[in-house]
């Protein structure tokens, strides 16, 4: 789908843009940190969505649903017609507000049944340390402001799955939908290395660290770990 033109914001000051933006999701903040002007764009865009995005999201939706039905019935594993069963359900977005309703072509339904396929068949889950699925989290930080005094923002973050990793951490679980994982850095900490992972991910392990530590204080260690169902590999930072 293409974006349609854009609508400058308009300028703004402090209290307005706090009002508008109340929470800053870390999603947003990982594109700001990437490219300024395409955040901007981002912003004064008309909201689309292409159909890997599309893909991405049925998945995601699909995912917390198995791990959802998994902690009801205490297993670690699901058959994969089961599987399948709640891929179509979510896929026809029945309950999904039509403003949250995306288009998937006949190409991506195609890889999201593999995925589901390989997502049922080659993975356990320990359902005893799941702590919560798609929960959001909030943090507030501060800074200085440029006329003076201090301001406060929320920061916002929804991890696909929180896992405990005892003693004292956490995983965070982030499904990653594309055809294959980024190249592996060749050097000996690429447990530690932004191309150990997704640029993305490499942002979103120090987010979801800080909103994860914020909200569960015994919790003193956490691993992002992007799991790549198409290719059947996982990545952690």
């Amino acid at each position: 789908m293409a974006r349609r033109r854009r609508t400058p914001l308009p300028r703004r000051d402090l209290e307005a843009v706090l009002e508008a933006f109340p929470h800053l999701r870390q999603s947003l903040l990982a594109d700001f940190d990437s490219c300024h002007l395409m955040t901007k764009f981002g912003l004064e865009g008309s909201p689309y969505t292409n159909a890997a995005q599309a893909r991405g999201i049925i998945f995601h939706r699909t995912a917390a649903e198995i791990l959802r039905t998994l902690r009801r019935t205490g297993e670690v594993r699901i058959p994969v017609a089961e599987a399948l069963a709640i891929l179509y359900e979510v896929a026809a977005q029945r309950d999904v507000p039509d403003d949250q309703a995306v288009t998937v072509p006949a190409a991506e339904r195609r890889l999201l049944r593999i995925a589901t396929i390989k997502f049922a068949s080659e993975n356990e889950f320990r359902m005893d340390r799941l702590i919560d699925v798609e929960r959001e989290l909030y943090a507030t930080v501060s800074y200085p402001a440029p006329g003076g005094g201090t301001v406060e923002r929320v920061l916002k973050g929804t991890p696909d799955a929180l896992i405990a990793d005892p003693p004292g951490g956490a995983i965070v679980l982030d499904w990653k939908t594309t055809l294959s994982p980024p190249a592996r850095y060749a050097g000996e900490k690429t447990h530690d290395h932004p191309h150990g992972v997704s640029y993305v991910g490499y942002f979103q392990q120090r987010m979801y660290a800080l909103l994860v530590m914020r909200n569960y204080p015994s919790i003193e260690r956490v691993t992002l770990r992007e799991f790549y169902p198409l290719a059947g590999e996982a990545r952690t930072a």
